[in-house]
């Protein structure tokens, strides 16, 4: 399906759709910023998640 974001799942055949945005965290120590999230792909701030979630909704979300 075009311009569907969340291809290839079917539009309004699931009941629920779960996504875990890869988002900042505070780390205990620094031994553990290697195995951050931070460390291993982009991460999103509140502000870019919410971007984010109103770009890509379906209408039926929203």
């Amino acid at each position: 399906m075009n311009g569907w974001f969340f291809d290839p799942l079917l539009p309004l055949h699931y009941e629920m759709i779960v996504i875990d945005i890869p988002w900042p965290f505070d780390l205990y120590s620094d031994a553990g910023a290697k195995k951050s999230a931070s460390a291993q792909y982009d991460v999103m701030n509140a502000d870019r998640s919410a971007r984010f979630q109103s770009a890509n909704s379906p209408a039926w979300i929203a």
